[in-house]
This record gives C-alpha cells, structure tokens and sequence, in this order.
C-alpha cells in the first residue's frame, strides 16, 4: 500500500465507534489497551466484572476463588455451581463464602486441587502458570498435557501450542493481574477442545479442530458450551443506511459473513445474515471489517452480544471537507489551511449494478437529517461535500481502506450534520426542543427507537442539555435512530472584524467561521458591522451556530425600532410642533419632535449609509412647525407603521424609516423585513415549536400591541405574550434577514398572554357601571362554578336583549375583563363556527379549540351523560350524532329551570337530569324532526365545561329550554329554544328562518 501521509497511523476506529456500547466501556479501558478486545468482549459474553464505579482494574490481582468462578463461566456451569454449593470440601472454604459452588465443582471435575492439606487458599493471588492449568483442564487437554511432562511445563507447551498464550507474557510463578487473566480467558474460548474418540484398548484424545482426521469442523468452548458464534462480518445496511438495496429493519443489521473460523453454524443461523444488533455497535460499523459474536436470544432470534472493529484490515485518513478542492477522474484533491495539497484515489469505474460489500468499488455512505443513502464512485462529485450543493460541510470526512491492500478508497463515509440550539429544556427527558426542530426520542417502550447523544464528548440524555447548547444531529429516514453529539461552548465578545470574502468574524482576537449545518435563521442575525456585541454560540465543529446581541436599554434588539401612535404634522398641532407619539422599543412611550430637516425613507435601506445616489428617500423641510410631506410619505406614516428613527443631539427626529411592504430597515445590523399579515389558517401561535404560522418566534422578538384607539394601552412584551393555539388574525410579522425568524410582531386590537378561553357559564344580567379609570363600561353577571361571578367587558356600546338563563361562551383577557368579541350565545341551531358535531372533548396539552360541549340530552346513566345534535341528519338515516361524558363528583351540577314566568337557577345533582323522549320522524320520512313534545315529557339541554387539564368542572343543565314555535333551519324543522333568538323571514319566501344572536344583538349565524 502507498504511503499516505494523512494516515491516523492504523487507526482502529473502536475509539469512535464504540462509544454507544452500553454493556461494559470501562472507563479504565481505552480502545488500544492491552486486552481492551479481550476485557470487553468477556464481559460482553457475562464472564467477567468491573467494579461498581465502572473500572475493571486490569492492573489490579485476581484470587484463585475468582478464577475458579471465571474457568466455571466459559464452560457454561453456573446452574452447576450453585448446587454443588453444600459441605465445602477444604477447611479454609467457609460455608457462606460466595465461590463455595465454583471451588467443590472445579474440584470434582479435576479442573483444580488443593495444597494437599485440605487448604485451598481462596484469597490468594492465582498464578500465571495455574490460571493456564485451569483454562488447558477445562478444555480437556489433560493427556497432551502428561504427554508434555504434567505440571507446569506440560500445561504451558499445550496451551502455547493452541494459542492460549497469545498477546501475552509467560508468568511462570508470579501473580497474574486481571488483564492477563482476561486474555489468556478470551484466547480459550475459541481454542479447541480435546475430546476422547473410541473405547478401551481403541480410546485416543484428539484437538477438535478442522483439517484433523477426527474433526470436520472446530470445536470450542465458545459455540460448545455457550453457545456463542464468533464470525469475521462486514455490516452492509442497518436501519439508515443500505450498501446492498434494502435498509434493516429498526434494531437489526444485515451482514456479510467473511469467516466463521470453521466453527459449525447452525443452520437456521447460517441461513439468515439479518440480526439483531441487540447492544453492540456492529449497525454503527457499517462497511467496516468487523468480529461479531452471535447467540440465540430467549425468543429465538439471534441477536449481537459484542462486534468489535479489526484494527488490522481496517485503515481510515479523515479530512476536512473544507479541505476537499475537486473530485474527477477518481481523484479527490485536498488543500488545508497551510497550503499542503494531496490527492486521494477512488474507484470510478462504470456502476456494476448497485452497491454490495464484495465489488471492491468505491462506495460512498451519505447521513444526513433526512436519510440515510449510498452511492458509487462513478457518482461521486465534489457536491457531495457540501450542504445542498454549495456550502461546505461543517465537519471532516472519513476514507475508509479495508478490502485490498491497495491505495484505493473503499468507503468514503459523509455526514450531513444539521444544527440546532436548544430552546427549551426537556420536560419529561424524551425530547429536545431546537429553536428548529422537536426531536421526539420518547418511543423507549417498543425498543424501535435508538439514538446516541454527546454532550461536550461525554454521554448524556436529552434531561442533560440546557438552553443555548448547540447540537448537531444526522437521522434515519424513518426517524428510528439519531446520532446527536452537542455542546456548551459559546463565546462573549464583540466583533473586531467580519470578512465576507472568507465569512469569518474576528471575535476578541480569534477568528471563527460560520456554521453551515444551521440554517441562516441562528447564524446571521449578528450582522456584518464591527461594533456588536453578545453572545455567539459555537457548534460542535467551533463553528458559530447562533447569536444573541447584548441587551441594549433592557431590550434584547432592535432598541431604534418604534411603533407610531399618533402624529400631527399640521400647522396646528396640538403639541404646537410637528411630532410623532411613538411607543419604542423599550415600552416607553415618548413624543418626538421632528428636527427643522427630516429624512423619511419609505421603499428599503440597504446600509446606514443615506446618500441620493444609495437609494430613494424624501426629505422633508419643517417651515414654520409644517412639514412638506408628499401624500405618498403621509400614507406610509400611519398609526402603527412600524419605523425604524434616529435623532439628533438636541433629541429631535431627523431620520424616519417605514419599513413597508418589502422594506428592509436596518439599525445596528438588526435587518426587518415586513411580511403579509397572517392568513387565516396560518395565524395560529404553538408554544412547542415557538412558532406563528410558519414564523420562529424568539426570545429577541419584539411585540408591538396596539389595543385599539386607546393607545395608553399599547404595549410593548416578549414571546411571552402569545397564548399556544390562539389564532393572530392580522397579526404582522417582520422578519431578521429576510429569513423565518420574527424580529417584530405588530399586533392590533388582539389580547395579551393570560387569556382563558371558551368560558361557558350562563348568563344572569347586565348592568353599566364604571371601571377603576371612571369610564361607564357593561358589567355582565354570570353563573358559573356553582357561583355567580361578575366582569366588565370595556364599553357600553353593546345592546341587552340577551334573556336570563342564556348558556354563553366567551374568553376573559389577561386584564380580566370579557373580550366581547369572543361573546357567544348557544341555541339549539349551534354555534356557526364550531358544529356540535366537531366539538370534542379537549386532550390534554394539545392545541384545544373548545373547552366546552353543548346538545340536548340523549341519556343520562349514573354519572355518565350522553350529548346529542339538535337537528337529525338526513334521509335515510335519521341517526343523531352523540358524544358520551363521564361527570366526575367533584363538577357543578346546576338547572336553569324554563317552566316559569321567569328562568329559575339552583342547584342540582346528576339524578335530576333525565334523557328526552320525544324523537319522531315526520310520517312522510322527510328529514325535518320535532324536538320534543312538552305534553309528554321535560326536555333537557347540557352545557359542560372543562378546565386546561380537560376535567369536567360545570354541568349546567337546561330543563324545558325549547318552546312550541317551530321553524326550518335549511330543510330540517326544529322546535326554538327559549334563549336569545329572533324569529324573522330573512329571505321574503314566507318561510320562517331562524336566527341567533349574540346578547349585543349581533346575527352571528
């Protein structure tokens, strides 16, 4: 093989790759350890033990008691020690000492022997020599072993003969530590047994090994007695990524069998290459040369105890994909930083019909956020190290070099990292919340789902990693397995210097580059200018993944940015000068003057610089208090234009920017670029993600509320300010850089954070009273709670044809008065916007959109109610749809009694509520129905309501709520309820419609 300089000198990749072993790494074994195969995979096996703080300690002596227990192990006779644990069978063996079983067993199978004075000596130190007597005894080397000269040489011929001593140093005497024990242990295992082939005169000992006359297969104590199977494999697919065609499923891994070290294998097992890769890391070795020890599990499938990487046919080089400057003609040119170029070759021959690990063709292993894929050579180009083509890979490459000895790449392993920073910390330690994404690692329950996190290169969980830490992350493409390593390493500083030739920012003397695993949306907001400061976030590479600018007056960013409240710019302003009321950034509110000279710019600002030939802008010249002001600039200059100002040293407005329709406004490199108001099916804010609509809303984003004329409540709030599933109908969002992330929402006539929704109570009266600030205001009465409770709504402008007994439904705002825009009032034709067919019992922690049910009653069991519709469906099936609760004994239960003169409100239980009976179909089979007959029997409506935790905590029953009055809704007739309805011919066909209003006498369906 040529010389490749950039060779990690052999490396055997265990140190990479065995990081997500899970049953042993000790701490104290490093992967190129002496005996680190041989201590690893024993305990994989379950034949040796660390300690409790999780070394093993292969320096350290081992007693004769734990040797026994050890030789006991790998001939699979645990059961068999554990009866033979009666009368010990040496006087310094104690009845309850914890190896009696192993020590009587060893002894009667001749594997050991006393001192001839009944002393065992349990607590001494075993011997090189004697850990090699037991191990030869066990594997039934006896007779080669008198053939030698017996004791000690005869055991030390045989042994060295068959392998038993390899990797390490005769001992003779001397005490053997923990690590040689475990070697001279593992070399035994697949050393093959002596077995006696005939009887009498005819009995010979023959090694059980291929090629002798008495053996077509080797015997060991491996396959033997344990029932392991140890194969040389080449891992082709796993649940990401697949070399051969088809990925593995969750949790398996398929392989190509190299070697079986002429052990018989079953046949079922050697009719599959499909296993599971249980906890070893042999789906991580993927196109590697590995040695993988296989058993049968307890619900006969054959599953990986151990895998680990053959450091000798296998050699990496890894480099930098920023280093990679062309790939053609099976040649991959490299050039690092200090100018030193090499060239890499890989096979680029025509494809030979998909990938597979024996057509010594260059294959190429792609992760990413998405999927895992695989290609060959003759398809490799130089976009394969970049992010979509253009930006280069964060991090380094792997080549991988296992098939001929020959300087021709084998594998070339890229991994497509995205990059995230954590928003939130993990509330049930399942998740991680990225500014970005949720990844989900919650599916523990089917073992479908595995992942491996790194926090700062040390193992952790999701309940480990804190707001700010940045994590990169490549996934399967069903989402099955993760890959995350993260860190916690920022820096705090302020920008000497920004070169966009190289996109790099000099930070307090160190140059850093930009991450290009994260999306523009964390990187870029810290602008280009020298000057700002904050908090810049590095990525695993020491990349910089994310900004957070220093706090500027107690604003987190954008500190010139306002909000216009008013403005008088006439010869008779009130404030006797030309000014603008601005509400800032910082929530203060303050009227500006404008300067004598005043630049208002209305289309986009590309840099601080203001210049005629830079970019269209106006300016104005204030003469005698009048600004000139051309009717264009007058209509950007409106109540809540969101304007970017500066002002002169005598505090005077001499800069005005509108950020418009496809405006930029830029003011300490914090770039807003407005955005169309919010559909109204992309206007809803969810907490999880921190998201409006399809916007990311951060802890830097500035809210604007503007309530109304009323402008000494405008306000100026954070994130905080929006509720999880409350809809921002013309909400506008401004954003940071043209990208996805809010800088600015404006918010109009919209209440704050705080808000309870979906009250239902009923309705009890309506008075004028006046507020804390002495305005007259309505103050509604209600039932609810099993109480009455009274609140202010903020005008009296609404009219009182609302009736007593009325079941309404509206939301209270965070300055605890009614929101009158929410106001409804429920009768038998529903309410418009959400059916009584779609309502639904609200699900904990989701978006819920109704806390309440209401219908007539359709049965009533115990505590259990059923809820129907009012109208039947259509012919033939005149099914009514019906939703079933079960009432807790904790809820109100109170009647709102019709029979009277006046509606009578009281107390109740749920024995008090009857079902009605009064469905009939119209004799001709049409679809109209009566409700119900008074004649024969009460009627029943229900109003129950549930609290955030979806409890039911009201049941608010209407007895005999309908009246006789019929009318037709559509072409269904339906009886009218006694609540707040209007009788009209809406259409002239003298047909009687029927309408709902709301208690403002507003027609809402």
């Amino acid at each position: 093989m040529k010389n490749l300089t950039r060779v990690l000198a052999l490396v055997i990749v265990l140190a990479m790759m065995m990081s997500t072993v899970a049953f042993a790494s000790f701490t104290d074994v490093a992967a190129d350890d002496d005996y680190a195969e041989a201590i690893e995979t024993l305990a994989a096996l379950g034949i040796i033990k660390g300690y409790e703080d999780g070394t093993f300690g292969a320096d350290k002596a081992i007693t004769r008691a734990e040797a026994v227990a050890i030789v006991n192990r790998i001939q699979n006779l645990g059961l068999a020690a554990s009866g033979a644990a009666g009368a010990s069978l040496y006087t310094d063996v104690a009845a309850d000492h914890w190896a009696l079983g192993d020590i009587n067993l060893a002894t009667q199978m001749g594997v050991i022997s006393g001192d001839g004075n009944g002393l065992f000596r349990p607590e001494d130190q075993v011997s090189y020599q004697e850990m090699v007597k037991m191990l030869t005894t066990a594997l039934g080397y006896g007779p080669a072993v008198a053939e030698n000269g017996g004791w000690p040489t005869g055991y030390l011929v045989v042994a060295q003969s068959k392998g038993i001593l390899d990797d390490t140093v005769n001992g003779g005497a001397t005490a053997a530590n923990r690590g040689v024990v475990a070697q001279l242990t593992f070399n035994a295992l697949t050393a093959p047994i002596m077995e006696q082939t005939g009887y009498g005169d005819d009995k010979e000992f023959h090694f059980m090994e291929e090629g002798t006359t008495h053996s077509q297969f080797n015997k060991t104590l491996l396959d033997q007695k344990l029932g392991v199977y140890k194969f040389a494999v080449e891992a082709y697919a796993n649940d990401s990524v697949a070399l051969a065609g088809q990925v593995a499923n969750p949790g398996e891994v398929k392989v190509a069998v190299n070697d079986t070290f002429g052990v018989k294998i079953p046949t079922d097992l050697a009719n599959t290459t499909t296993w599971l890769k249980a906890d070893s890391s042999l789906g991580d070795q993927l196109a590697y040369q590995a040695v993988a020890y296989v058993k049968k599990n307890a619900e006969k499938k054959y599953e990986v105890l151990y895998s680990a990487v053959d450091a000798i046919a296998n050699k990496t080089v890894t480099v930098a994909a920023a280093d990679i400057t062309n790939v053609s003609n099976g040649v991959i040119s490299t050039e690092d930083a200090d100018g030193v170029k090499e060239k890499f070759y890989y096979d680029n021959t025509a494809s030979q019909g998909g990938q597979n690990p024996y057509n010594c063709k260059t294959d190429v292993i792609v992760s990413d956020s998405t999927n895992g894929s695989a290609f060959e050579g003759d398809s490799l180009t130089l976009a394969a190290f970049t992010y979509n083509g253009t930006a280069v890979l964060d991090n380094e490459v792997t080549f991988l070099y296992n098939d001929n000895d020959d300087d021709i790449i084998d594998y070339i392993f890229i991994k497509k990292y995205t990059t995230d920073v954590v928003a939130e910390e993990s509330h049930n330690g399942k998740t991680i919340v990225g500014k970005q994404e949720l990844i989900k690692l919650n599916k523990d329950e089917d073992k479908l789902l595995v992942y491996t996190l790194t926090l700062d290169g040390e193992e952790a969980t999701p309940a480990d990693l804190q707001v700010g830490d940045v994590f990169s992350y490549v996934k399967s493409n069903n989402s099955h397995s993760y890959e995350i390593i993260a860190t916690r390493n920022s820096v705090e500083g302020t920008i000497d210097a920004y070169s966009s030739a190289k996109g790099e920012y000099t930070i307090g003397g160190e140059v850093y580059e930009l991450s290009q695993s994260a999306p523009s949306i964390l990187t870029q907001t810290a602008g280009t200018t020298p000057g700002v400061s904050g908090t810049f976030y590095l990525d695993p590479f020491g990349k910089i993944a994310y900004f957070e600018k220093s706090a500027v007056n107690g604003v987190a960013a954008a500190a010139n940015f306002g909000l216009v409240k008013k403005l008088d710019l006439t010869s008779t302003s009130a404030w006797a000068k030309a000014a603008v009321e601005m509400l800032k950034a910082d929530g203060t509110t303050e009227l500006i003057t404008l300067a004598d000279k005043v630049t208002i710019t209305t289309v986009s600002k590309v840099n601080n610089e203001l210049t005629e030939n830079s970019l269209p802008y106006t300016t104005v010249t204030v003469t005698n208090n009048v600004p000139a002001i051309d009717n264009t600039v007058s209509a950007a200059l409106t109540q809540c234009a969101l304007v970017d100002y500066s002002v002169n040293a005598a505090g005077l407005l001499s800069s005005i920017t509108v950020v418009a329709n496809n405006a930029i406004g830029t003011r300490d490199d914090i770039y807003f670029t407005q955005m169309a108001a919010f559909a109204a099916n992309n206007d809803t804010y969810k907490e999880n993600t921190e998201k409006l609509g399809d916007l990311v809303i951060t802890d830097n984003t500035l809210v604007f509320y503007a309530h109304g004329n009323d402008t000494t409540k405008w306000k100026v709030a954070d994130k905080s300010f929006f509720e999880d599933g409350k809809h921002y109908v013309g909400a506008t969002a401004y954003c940071v850089n043209t990208s996805k992330e809010v800088g600015a929402v404006v918010v109009i006539d919209q209440h704050s954070t705080g808000i309870v929704k979906d009250n239902a109570a009923v309705f009890a009266s309506i008075a004028t009273v006046k507020n804390a600030d002495g305005i007259n205001v309505s103050q509604i009465s209600y039932y609810q709670d099993g109480v009455i409770k009274s609140l202010n709504t903020t005008t009296t402008t609404y009219g009182t044809a609302i009736k007593v007994g009325t079941p309404i439904v509206f939301d209270i705002t965070s300055e605890g008065t009614i929101d009158e825009n929410t106001i409804y009032a429920l009768t038998t034709a529903g309410r418009q916007d959400i059916s009584f067919g779609s309502y639904v019992e609200p699900v904990a922690n989701t978006n819920i959109t109704a806390h309440y049910a209401f219908g007539q009653v359709i049965e009533r069991s115990g505590n259990t109610i059923r809820l129907g519709e009012f109208v039947q469906n259509a012919a033939p099936d005149y099914d009514y749809d019906w939703i079933s609760y079960n009432v807790p004994e904790t809820a109100n239960v109170y009647v709102v009694d019709f029979s009277g003169r006046t509606p009578a409100i009281g107390a109740a239980a749920m024995t008090d509520i009857y079902k009605n009976r009064y469905f009939t179909v119209n004799d001709n089979g049409s679809t109209g129905v009566n409700m119900y007959d008074e004649d024969t029997a009460d009627n029943f409506m229900a109003l129950i309501r549930f609290n955030e935790d979806c409890d039911i905590t009201d049941v608010i029953v209407f007895k005999n709520a309908a009246g006789d009055t019929t009318a037709t809704i559509g072409n269904k007739t339906v009886n009218i309820a006694r609540f707040n309805i209007a009788s009209i011919d809406s259409d002239g066909n003298g047909t009687l419609d029927v309408i709902a209003k709301d208690y403002f006498g507003q027609i809402n369906y």
